[in-house]
């Protein structure tokens, strides 16, 4: 069993450029920001951001990637699952804003730790599937 390094660098780019683009979206177009600060400023702190949250995603991604036993690197579906969690996050953390910390960081926190792991699983455990049954 190889690691999977083709699916997780595919999950890694679709979930940054969706980060980005879905801050850039939710924050200019949607007004989702601190009125503290300008649009500007906080697509920066958004940015600055995912400088700890893409490893954190890209980490649960591989642990749930790496416990499908699959000789398969199934790239696309990676892919294709980037996007959902990534708009996920953002969407979640504008969201929960207003409700207690804990409970606020417990869901966004946990769609990233989560959200990647069952994208990882789905990736491989789909082409393991196919595989067995022909």
């Amino acid at each position: 069993m190889e690691f999977p390094f083709r699916s997780l660098a595919a999950f890694v780019s679709g979930f940054c450029a969706t980060y980005v683009l879905w801050s850039l979206f939710a924050i200019y177009f949607l007004a989702w920001y601190e009125t503290k600060w300008s649009p500007s400023a906080n697509l920066l702190l958004e940015v600055g951001g995912l400088a700890v949250v893409a490893p954190v995603a890209a980490f649960s991604f591989a642990v749930g990637a790496y416990l499908v036993n699959s000789e398969q690197d199934p790239w696309l579906r990676a892919l294709l699952g980037s996007p959902l969690v990534a708009a996920m996050f953002v969407t979640l953390g504008y969201l929960t804003a207003n409700l207690p910390d804990a409970l606020a960081l417990a869901t966004t926190w946990g769609v990233v730790l989560l959200g990647p792991a069952a994208v990882g699983v789905w990736a491989r455990r789909s082409s393991h599937s196919q595989r067995t049954l022909a």
